[in-house]
């Protein structure tokens, strides 16, 4: 998986790594909601190659958070911008904080 760099955009995206039994998996997150829209990107990647969540529960020994299945077609952002930061803020430490419990590292 190639990583992204966007850093003059001010993206936030979360790399994640973890190696059992010889399989590599990786998994990248981005979550950001603009004035009018939610954008989250979630990838899945085994030995470089592209997978999704049902490949990844193979590796995963609780359940996943919803927000990494949810579709937020419907979903409409906060009206402020300190409301859209902390929900920005809130999604990323859930889904950190799972994936570290889950005993992968941030790469």
């Amino acid at each position: 998986m190639k990583k992204i760099v966007l850093n003059f955009l001010k993206i936030r995206i979360m790399y994640f790594l973890k190696v059992i039994n010889n399989q590599k998996i990786e998994v990248s997150f981005i979550y950001e909601e603009s004035c009018k829209h939610i954008y989250k990107h979630f990838a899945v990647s085994i030995n470089e190659k592209n997978s999704n969540i049902k490949g990844l529960k193979k590796y995963l020994s609780t359940p996943e958070p919803e927000i990494l299945t949810k579709n937020f077609y419907f979903c409409k952002p906060s009206l402020s911008a300190t409301c859209r930061r902390r929900n920005e803020m809130v999604v990323t430490k859930t889904v950190k904080d799972y994936f570290i419990s889950e005993k992968f590292i941030i790469i």
